[in-house]
């Protein structure tokens, strides 16, 4: 059976889990540890469990050995924790780190067992800031922390290419789950009349469904048509002073509340690039493509997601 390798099994690695072993995959789950240990474990259910320490670029060859598809999700949070310059740092260790360490375990082995494809996380942070202007996959890299960050995180995955591996690029929009995560926190601010217009409102946000999220990633692996990088958001973005208007008609508390942009700027970088970002992204190449998302718009997302209407 296809084996299904995952670093990162946070909420996206976990619900892409799930529906990988429902379409028949054999699933490995990659857990940090301070000394990995060479065997490769299966639990009670069938899924297969594997060591490795990124940080200090340890792999071993079982950890990867008869991987199908390698998916790199790792990476600390990116809020909602200040960017201080050790946060910055973490951010960008987190994630370069465990590229680095999946892309030299590849390599480590014969060419004839290494995965055929590597999926690794990127975002829409690549973008920056771009105003009304439509994002699609080929347009360039942004200005910013987060921008440049998507770049030398993209480019270290795509090292994997030279070893004959297909390599795709997910850059993730704002995933809503019911779990936790940005929908998480905007349904129990909005359940209570908390919720706040950001700045002026005018600024694009992208939003995708954790179930379409993870079901767009396996397409993707299933798919040997795509690679570099694609957009992994739904196909209608919205103003955030649209998506106030929308929530607050959802629920039954009504919010006036509104965060003017002078006092969203005093959260630093993480304030400037994370909510007053406009980011108006279609994901093109998943459309393209042939993948149908079942929650196309931020109601459709909701309604979904927390049953509103």
């Amino acid at each position: 059976m296809a084996v299904l390798t995952i670093a990162g099994a946070g909420l996206l690695g976990s619900r892409l889990a799930d529906l990988a072993e429902q379409s028949g995959w054999t699933v490995r789950v990659l857990h940090r540890v301070k000394s990995p240990r060479t065997q490769v474990k299966m639990d009670k259910f069938g899924r297969e469990h594997a060591h490795w320490n990124p940080a200090q670029g340890l792999i071993p060859a079982t950890a990867l050995a008869g991987s199908t598809a390698v998916v790199c999700l790792n990476g600390a949070a990116i809020a909602p924790q200040p960017w201080t310059p050790k946060r910055r740092a973490l951010l960008e260790s987190s994630r370069i780190d465990s590229v680095n360490t999946l892309v030299q375990g590849m390599a480590a082995l014969p060419a004839e067992a290494r995965p055929q494809v590597f999926l690794s996380g990127s975002a829409i942070g690549f973008y920056g800031s771009r105003g009304d202007r439509v994002l699609v996959e080929h347009d360039h890299a942004g200005k910013g922390f987060l921008a440049d960050l998507c770049v030398r995180w993209e480019v270290a995955a795509q090292a994997a290419a030279s070893l004959g591996v297909r390599v795709a690029l997910s850059r993730t929009s704002l995933i809503v789950a019911a779990e936790d995560g940005i929908g998480a926190r905007l349904h129990h601010l909005y359940r209570w009349g908390l919720g706040a217009r950001l700045g002026d409102g005018k600024q694009w946000q992208s939003y995708v469904s954790l179930n379409d999220a993870a079901r767009a990633l396996l397409w993707v692996i299933e798919h040997e048509d795509v690679s570099g990088p694609f957009n992994l958001a739904a196909p209608a973005p919205i103003q955030n002073g649209e998506l106030h208007d929308y929530l607050n008609g959802v629920y039954r508390w009504k919010s006036r509340l509104a965060a003017p942009s002078f006092a969203v700027r005093a959260l630093g970088k993480m304030g400037r690039e994370l909510l007053l970002a406009s980011q108006r992204v279609i994901p093109k190449k998943l459309t393209d493509s042939g993948f149908i998302f079942e929650d196309v718009t931020v109601p459709d997302i909701w309604r979904s997601v927390y049953g509103m209407n």
